[in-house]
């Protein structure tokens, strides 16, 4: 994420995004009214039950193309992104790693485009499994809510001197849980 710090989306997100438009990341980013990101786990006490069913939903949204889950399927078959197994020291170690990443990319396209033309689209699902069973290994943490806890309020007035930031997240999150409730 830090290196995403220096990319032109976040150097520049008005080029990007249009107002009611953001970017889904995972806690790793910083939030932005850009770049929505799950709650973290305050230092002292616990997240609300909102905060928690924002998270769930949060974190089974995947981009999708044709039915395939992207980041699933590119992590997937080229596990290198999952870590990158070195440090970035210098604008030739950057460099370096942004080569890696496009060239991934690059070839993961290529294979989408192949295999659609083919009509073999059944290897990218197993890379978007096999990226989900790495993720429940490793990770974890996002488990379902409903059920455990009694909900907490989140009110919407309570917005007010919020960052930015924040506060697109929270009407977000209201947004989000309004649909949920109503089965939508």
């Amino acid at each position: 994420s830090s290196a995403f710090q220096q990319s032109q989306v976040a150097c520049s997100p008005e080029s990007f995004f249009n107002e009611n438009e953001w970017l889904w990341a995972d806690s790793a980013y910083s939030s932005q009214t850009w770049c929505i990101v799950p709650f973290k786990k305050p230092t002292v006490g616990s997240l609300s039950h909102n905060q928690k069913r924002f998270n769930y939903h949060l974190s089974k949204v995947s981009i999708a193309h044709a039915g395939i889950h992207f980041y699933g399927s590119l992590k997937g078959r080229f596990q290198s992104l999952c870590e990158l197994c070195f440090q970035i020291q210098s604008e030739d170690d950057l460099e370096y790693a942004n080569a890696w990443v496009r060239s991934c990319l690059v070839l993961h396209n290529m294979i989408v485009k192949f295999e659609d033309e083919l009509g073999l689209s059944t290897s990218t699902d197993e890379f978007a499994r096999e990226y989900e069973r790495m993720e429940e290994r490793g990770h974890g943490g996002n488990e379902d809510p409903d059920g455990d806890e009694e909900p907490q309020g989140q009110p919407h007035a309570a917005q007010e001197g919020l960052p930015a930031n924040q506060a697109v997240r929270n009407t977000l999150m209201a947004h989000i849980i309004h649909h949920i409730e109503r089965g939508i």
